[in-house]
């Protein structure tokens, strides 16, 4: 129960970061440098594949698109 969770959130994460970075047109390198990991880390985040994931990672996403964290979180399609 407790793995399937996690996974829905990390899919549900992925998703929307994958939303929000096509949405600006933006490479997977603009985002790893202006958050500060490598680009591999911003595709396993999209990818759902990074579990290392961290809220201070996350907030730092959130400010690079400027859109509040409850954006990435979300389980409503980003349109």
């Amino acid at each position: 129960m407790k793995d399937q969770l996690l996974n829905e959130v990390l899919t549900t994460i992925g998703q929307n970061v994958y939303t929000l970075r096509h949405k600006e047109n933006e490479k997977l390198t603009t985002v790893a440098k202006s958050v500060g990991v490598t680009h591999s880390v911003i595709s396993k985040i999209e990818n759902s594949n990074y579990e290392s994931l961290n809220l201070k990672l996350l907030v730092q996403i959130a400010n690079h698109f400027n859109v509040p964290l409850n954006t990435i979180l979300s389980q409503n399609n980003i349109s």
